[in-house]
């Protein structure tokens, strides 16, 4: 339901959908764990401020966040992203929710 060369975020672990959707990534993060993980979050461009700042850059058409995608220790990639207040004030700023599916919660970007 995007265009072409509309950019897209699956925050989760669903890289398949870039390649199905022949869709960009509005990310580098291909995969959520790193970011959950604040891996490296010390050095600029990881972690969660990295993902802020790749989302600000590209602004998604689209984002779907994946609700079952880790173990039970660790939040899943819906539960992390909401709950973190940066990246929940970006989402809530621009984008409202359009789908909630048993796997997803899709957020479509505002005009």
């Amino acid at each position: 339901t995007t265009k072409a060369d509309d950019r897209i975020l699956v925050f989760g672990f669903a890289p398949a959908v870039y390649l199905e959707s022949h869709r960009l990534s509005a990310s580098r993060f291909l995969w959520s764990r790193p970011v959950i993980l604040e891996f490296a979050s010390d050095r600029e461009g990881y972690g969660s401020r990295g993902l802020l700042a790749d989302l600000t850059r590209s602004r998604p058409a689209v984002v779907a966040l994946q609700k079952q995608d880790w173990g039970p220790m660790d939040p899943n990639s819906e539960a992390f992203f909401l709950g973190h207040p940066a990246l929940h004030a970006w989402l809530s700023a621009g984008y409202e929710l359009d789908r909630d599916t048993p796997l997803f919660s899709i957020w479509r970007r505002r005009s």
